[in-house]
């Protein structure tokens, strides 16, 4: 058993050209499974949250500490790469995209006065050798808990077109040197989701959304989304009390669910 009590996985993916082939990254390293998950070896020591494997290529890993960036090309053996990436984050996030292969996407938050308010955006034009930081300075996180949420997604149809959420959805189409907020989540509006948004992910040119308060989905580059999880039953129970001097009074504490 390669996963030790008490500690946190942060992504999971499956190789593209090989279905026994699994990728988990945890906050004490980077594991493999050749025989679809019955074994593991690590491959990479270090609090990771985020990785990525290349479009294309996958046997090119990317993954990220809150201190490091991280690259493989034969899926064995991994070397820091520096270039101009901050140093020391709160939090970060990585993405790719098959539109252009050689783009790697970083999104870091402060950790200044414990704020998580927005640090950087990185982008990479030759797999991860070298970044351009964005010029955008628009704390597009809005909130101080990036380190609970916190997404990003590249289209995979135009590599300029870059989704981020925290506590609302933000989209830029110029490669993230600027972004422009979707949504506001106390607005109801047809581009509406829940706040704190935890996953951004695109399957079949379909962005989802994965919140406190449900699943969302949007075909049209965020112009509108659907709760998909709208029918489920899926609220939280917090807490419950009851009176005492009536056992028939209940009381009930939920949780997002959601709205």
């Amino acid at each position: 058993d390669p996963w030790p009590n008490s500690n946190l996985m942060s992504e999971i993916t499956v190789d593209p050209t090989n279905s026994n082939i699994v990728w988990v990254s945890t906050n004490f390293g980077l594991f493999k499974s050749i025989d679809a998950g019955a074994t593991w070896d690590r491959k990479l020591f270090a609090n990771l949250t985020d990785f990525r494997l290349k479009p294309g290529s996958p046997n090119t890993v990317y993954a990220i500490s809150d201190n490091d960036f991280f690259k493989s090309t034969d899926g064995e053996n991994f070397i820091e790469i520096t270039d101009i990436l901050t140093n020391a984050s709160g939090r970060r996030v990585i993405d790719v995209t098959p539109a252009d292969p050689e783009v790697v996407y970083i999104l870091t938050a402060d950790l200044q006065a414990n704020d998580y308010v927005y640090q950087g955006f990185y982008k990479s034009t030759d797999s991860g050798e070298t970044f351009t930081e964005s010029p955008n300075t628009v704390n597009i996180m809005e909130s101080q808990q990036a380190w609970f949420d916190l997404a990003i997604a590249a289209s995979p149809t135009n590599a300029d077109e870059v989704y981020m959420g925290c506590l609302n959805i933000w989209k830029s189409t110029n490669g993230g040197d600027a972004f422009s907020r979707v949504n506001r989540w106390n607005v109801n509006s047809p581009s509406y989701t829940h706040a704190d948004i935890h996953t951004l992910k695109f399957f079949n040119n379909v962005l989802y959304a994965c919140t406190d308060g449900g699943l969302y989905t949007s075909d049209n580059g965020g112009a509108s989304f659907t709760d998909v999880t709208e029918n489920m039953a899926v609220t939280q129970f917090y807490r419950m009390t009851i009176g005492n001097n009536n056992a028939q009074v209940k009381c009930l504490h939920l949780f997002d669910r959601i709205n």
